[in-house]
């Protein structure tokens, strides 16, 4: 299949140009915007509530492998649920331990099913526990696991419910801490 250049510093095949009509199309995208795009090594989105909605778009897409890292007081149970069987979507998520916090999902046996085992990860803080608890569960569990699966979009999924001002909840994250997981996951 030929390949059409449309710059000295990349390229998309047909195939690829198909797949992204409707970003080349966007002035704002166009092809160099999606060049850079497929050049990019990881693209880091922070999706918010949009998440799951944005996750099945993208998976949907096609786009490629997506890694969603969901940092919250709360397990995200319905985002584990619909992707525990896509062994192209890695979700993990870092929460209350379930004994503790709403809705009392999200242990760390849960690893996905079928073809999606091993896909989900479940890290669980104590009521109490805040900064160093957490760099060191994504240290030492998301950033293996992510070196590993090597996601091509990065969704991220934030609840600021976890930070210690929140007198709503059990967890101590200070603000440094919620930048560290950004600059960190991102």
């Amino acid at each position: 299949m030929p390949i059409l250049t449309s710059s000295p510093t990349g390229q998309l095949s047909n195939d690829e140009i198909l797949r992204y009509s409707r970003h080349l199309i966007m002035p704002e995208v166009a092809m160099e915007g999606q060049l850079k795009l497929k050049q990019a090594k990881v693209l880091c989105i922070g999706a918010g509530g949009l998440g799951t909605p944005l996750a099945l778009y993208l998976a949907a897409a096609g786009v490629g492998t997506l890694g969603i890292v969901d940092f919250d007081v709360h397990h995200g149970n319905g985002t584990q649920h619909l992707f525990e069987q896509d062994a192209d979507v890695f979700y993990y998520s870092i929460h209350e331990h379930p004994s503790f916090a709403y809705p009392g999902t999200g242990r760390e046996f849960e690893k996905g099913s079928g073809p999606g085992f091993g896909t989900t990860l479940n890290s669980t803080v104590l009521p109490g526990q805040g900064d160093q608890e957490y760099m060191h569960k994504i240290t030492q569990e998301l950033l293996p696991a992510f070196d590993k699966f090597k996601p091509e979009v990065i969704l991220v999924s934030a609840g600021f419910d976890a930070h210690a001002a929140d007198d709503m909840s059990d967890i101590n994250l200070s603000t440094e801490g919620f930048s560290w997981m950004m600059e960190t996951i991102c």
